[in-house]
């Protein structure tokens, strides 16, 4: 007796693993085994299409908004409505404090780009009695998050930072090196 219980558990793993789970969903997506600090949940509410890309790096940080692709064109896989005006959503303001960098203001959409893909910015003041320095939010080749400067003065009409295959929100802050606090428009 015993041998045969011996015999039937050293056929069960080979058996498990031919006949495979009962359910094909239980295996992970392939943008979940890149990124196994970020929650299942999230990957799982991405559009299948980035569910899908095994090299995508998604931040753990993002804030879903109509997620487009570098060209400003909405993610297949979404509601439609809800990505009608993406790309007009993209920016935001920041607001320049004096000494220190202000806030983090993150845009209203969520871009996907690709392997070598520069996120741009551009933006410029509200009130030209000042001037700020700004920095544009970016990802290192190995998808961690940083701060690239995208210029001083009063307006930047362009500029680009690394980011990559990376899913997030563009993002600005800004700090006031002359004049009053100041507010800077931006947008991508």
């Amino acid at each position: 007796m015993r041998k045969n219980w011996v015999a039937a558990l050293a056929v069960l793993p080979l058996t498990a693993l031919t006949v495979g789970p009962a359910n094909a969903t239980d295996f992970p997506p392939p943008a979940a085994v890149n990124n196994p600090d970020v929650a299942r949940e999230l990957i799982e509410s991405l559009p299948e299409v980035i569910q899908r890309d095994p090299d995508v790096i998604i931040d753990p940080d993002v804030v879903l908004g109509p997620i487009v692709y570098p060209d400003g064109t909405p993610v297949q896989g979404q509601d439609p409505a809800t990505v009608r005006e993406a790309r007009a959503r993209c920016g935001g303001t920041a607001t320049a404090t004096a000494v220190i960098w202000g806030p983090e203001s993150i845009g209203g959409c969520t871009v996907w780009g690709s392997a070598g893909y520069k996120q741009g910015y551009a933006w410029g003041v509200q009130d030209a009695s000042g001037s700020v320095c700004a920095q544009g939010r970016g990802f290192t080749v190995s998808g961690t998050r940083t701060w690239y400067s995208i210029g001083c003065g009063k307006s930047n009409a362009g500029t680009t930072v690394t980011w990559g295959n990376v899913l997030s929100n563009p993002s600005v802050r800004a700090m006031a090196t002359s004049g009053p606090v100041n507010s800077v428009g931006w947008w991508i």
